[in-house]
């Protein structure tokens, strides 16, 4: 009871939130902007929160700074429930790889990101310490998965490969009983999977190899994707073509969006659930690093 208290709040905020954010309409209208006097009377006339700047970089450090300030305080009102972790773990991943290069690889220090379920720090200095498994719920057997598996490479590569396996095999189980998530979690993978094919074709033919980087449990099976790369990029082509997109881009990033979004907006699914507050924060993200884009190609005039 608890729990469906504070989630109807959670989502009432969430539902607050999302009223403020920027249409498609008027994201769409930002492409036809030319000058950054232009950017910035737009942004006054839909009456966005941050619409004065110095430059660039002070634009850039408030939107970046709305965004923390905008998790954080989604993070701290949710209820700790199986969706909660699936909206806010990836970061623990991200961290995860972080503190391994670190430990392991002395990659030089990088920051961590937030929200994070587990201190970033924790994870750092307790790396090979098993009291850290004890105390990090929901996270003891990716946690100690991932551990063995950097004990026993060096290859910084096999390491990114298997976080993002278990941080999928992770994001599956929490997402057992919303349909949602779950399915497009799937939808995820496949098109992981296939972006990883289309870039190894850039380099490599050791397919072998490429099979082991694979995902599993996406909606397409990964031996299809598989064989499909072996035919090269039309094969690539062949297979993503199952999905429906309606853009003429050949930039593969922004099919998988387009796909993404198309699955976001087709969906059903039960406003009093986890989904609306995923989807808002998708949204939140979208409109800041689509803001920052702009301004940038305005400053630099690319």
């Amino acid at each position: 009871m608890k729990n469906n208290y504070k989630l109807n709040y959670a989502i009432g905020f969430i539902s607050f939130l999302d009223s403020k954010l920027i249409s498609s309409l008027n994201l769409e209208k930002l492409k036809e902007i030319k000058t950054i006097e232009e950017f910035s009377n737009f942004l006054k006339k839909i009456k966005y929160e941050l619409n004065s700047f110095k430059d660039y970089e002070d634009f850039e450090e408030k939107l970046n700074l709305k965004l923390n300030e905008t998790l954080m305080e989604i993070f701290k009102i949710s209820p700790k429930t199986d969706e909660f972790y699936y909206t806010f773990c990836r970061n623990d991943f991200i961290n995860f790889k972080i503190s391994l290069k670190l430990k392991f690889f002395r990659i030089e220090k990088k920051d961590f990101v937030m929200p994070s379920i587990i201190k970033p720090e924790k994870i750092y200095e307790h790396l090979n310490e098993s009291c850290l498994e004890e105390d990090c719920f929901p996270f003891e057997k990716p946690i100690k998965k991932i551990k063995e598996i950097a004990l026993k490479n060096t290859n910084i590569k096999i390491l990114d490969v298997s976080i993002d396996k278990e941080m999928y095999e992770f994001l599956l189980f929490l997402a057992k009983n919303n349909s949602f998530l779950k399915e497009r979690t799937k939808l995820e993978i496949t098109l992981k999977n296939i972006c990883f094919c289309s870039r190894f074709l850039n380099y490599g033919n050791n397919f072998k190899e490429l099979e082991g980087c694979l995902i599993e449990n996406g909606l397409i099976e990964k031996e299809k994707i598989l064989n499909s790369a072996k035919k090269g990029f039309e094969g690539i082509l062949k297979i993503l073509k199952e999905f429906k997109f309606k853009t003429n881009s050949e930039n593969l990033e922004e099919i998988t969006e387009e796909i993404l979004n198309n699955f976001d907006e087709n969906s059903n699914f039960d406003c009093l659930s986890y989904v609306p507050i995923f989807l808002y924060i998708k949204n939140l993200k979208k409109e800041i690093t689509t803001l920052k884009q702009k301004l940038l190609n305005l400053t630099y005039k690319f």
